[in-house]
């Protein structure tokens, strides 16, 4: 079967969207399907972060799969919104003319969404070569733009929410990584058999990888977030908990990563001198897994909107396979699954007495975080494993 895969984000590149693109593509490969991957010219953050040949030389298990890359003009992933548009759109075009360039037909897609315009791709792609069409859906987008007010012009809601319509109906079945889509996706007309939850995880070989030479430090407990620091993560909590926490010689804190907020809460952690947080910048796959494996902690949050109250953030299967127990604040989903499985201390967004006191009660009770390790291993095995979530993608296809 020859299946076409459009993703705007794809290793190189960093993030959570190349992340599950990567690991869907390397299982499609390993059970025999030609396999093209339509993505762009590595670009977040910025290009200059691809220079570096080791990036190219990570792991993928990519080696047979055809990649077309879509040139892209721009040279990083803009913060200013007329640009990110244009990146958006290049992609949908390009990408297009590149595929038909191409001269390969296809059995059937699967496209990847946020940012919508890939999706375009899709539907258009679908009718020229009569192919089933597989939507993947990330998140609810553009119902979280819209709550972020990341964009208020209609001249971009209006177009972006016709294009939602579209896709949805358009394709054959709908992915979804988080079961907290189910209702509003079901709101919005899509019914229960067109749905498929294939959530993100990890690769069964990655529970047997040996980590003893990456020991924690038993003097000093790291607190540590990786991940994107953009709006709808409201970082600038965890510079207010290690506020807090600042007397506490013991208790330290690491930030991996960028987005268009790095710069509002770099700027919060030196007016308040604060000794106890380190930014480290935005690292490879692998230095980010040693640097999560070497911490005791793992942070994680979300504004307090509606929206967010449906997701998983991917960072939370890292973390557990780090080993680290879950601090942060979020509602919904996602908070539900962390007290129920008993892998974490959850509070409300922006409660940072609470999230202060339970990062205190888990650096005090070593206890505790080792009953937490030994919850989040099993939540691992029997629900958020690759190897067995990606059957059903093969049986769509």
């Amino acid at each position: 079967m020859k299946v076409l895969l459009i993703t705007q984000h794809f290793p190189p590149e960093i993030g959570a969207a190349s992340n599950r693109m990567n690991n869907i593509a390397y299982y499609l490969g390993k059970e025999g399907v030609d396999l093209t991957v339509l993505t762009s010219e590595p670009t977040y953050p910025n290009r200059r972060l691809y220079e570096n040949s080791t990036w190219e030389k990570e792991d993928n298990g990519l080696d047979n799969i055809d990649i077309l890359r879509v040139k892209n003009p721009f040279k990083d992933y803009s913060t200013n919104k007329v640009k990110r548009i244009g990146l958006y759109l290049n992609f949908m075009l390009r990408g297009i003319l590149d595929v038909i360039k191409n001269k390969k037909r296809f059995d059937a897609i699967i496209v990847t969404s946020p940012p919508i315009f890939a999706a375009v791709i899709g539907v258009v792609l679908k009718k020229k070569y009569k192919s089933k069409l597989i939507l993947d859906i990330r998140d609810l987008w553009p119902d979280s733009i819209k709550d972020l007010k990341i964009f208020k012009n209609d001249m971009i809601l209006k177009p972006a929410y016709f294009f939602e319509k579209i896709m949805y109906k358009r394709a054959d079945k709908i992915i979804i990584n988080s079961e907290g889509f189910i209702n509003p996706l079901k709101s919005k007309g899509i019914e229960d058999n067109k749905l498929v939850y294939i959530p993100n995880g990890i690769r069964s070989r990655d529970l047997i990888i040996n980590k003893n030479d990456l020991e924690k430090k038993r003097d000093v407990i790291e607190v540590i977030y990786a991940g994107t620091i953009g709006y709808a993560q409201g970082i600038d909590s965890l510079i207010e908990v290690a506020k807090s926490l600042k007397d506490h010689k013991n208790i330290t804190f690491k930030i991996i990563g960028t987005g268009v907020e790095l710069e509002k809460i770099e700027d919060l952690a030196s007016q308040y001198q604060l000794n106890n947080v380190k930014f480290l910048g935005v690292l490879s796959k692998n230095e980010v897994f040693t640097q999560l494996s070497k911490s005791h902690i793992g942070f994680i949050h979300l504004k307090d909107l509606e929206v967010f109250k449906t997701v998983i953030p991917s960072k939370i299967f890292e973390y557990m396979l780090a080993e680290l127990p879950i601090v942060g604040g979020v509602r919904g989903y996602i908070a539900n699954m962390i007290s129920e499985k008993s892998v974490g201390l959850i509070s409300s967004p922006y409660d940072v007495k609470v999230m202060s006191e339970s990062i205190l009660k888990l650096a005090q009770d070593e206890d505790m975080r080792k009953e937490m390790v030994n919850n989040q291993r099993k939540l691992l095995k029997d629900e958020f494993i690759w190897d067995e979530n990606i059957k059903k993608l093969i049986d769509l296809l």
